[in-house]
């Protein structure tokens, strides 16, 4: 049962978080100057072409559009992860 409580957190975390993208990269630039092997953690390269990827600022970057619901009992709306099944 404690298995199956971690994997729900898990994914529930997961589904409000957001990458850093200025850590990750600095965190994987050290990691390709380290000496520990990726490959036992599942990666297989981590010889990334970071060339084509685009500095974002906010003169540039569009916020995503994020779908809301509105609950039919009693009118409020919130953001679609917020709602669960039932």
């Amino acid at each position: 049962n404690q298995i199956k409580a971690f994997r729900l957190a898990d994914n529930k975390i997961s589904e409000m978080s957001e990458w850093d993208y200025e850590s990750l990269f600095d965190e994987l630039d050290k990691l390709k100057v380290s000496d520990i092997n990726m490959e036992t953690f599942g990666f297989e390269d981590l010889d990334i072409n970071w060339d084509h990827i685009e500095e974002i600022s906010e003169k540039n970057y569009e916020k995503p559009e994020i779908d809301k619901l509105k609950c039919p009992l009693c009118g409020g709306i919130d953001e679609k992860i917020r709602f669960r099944k039932v």
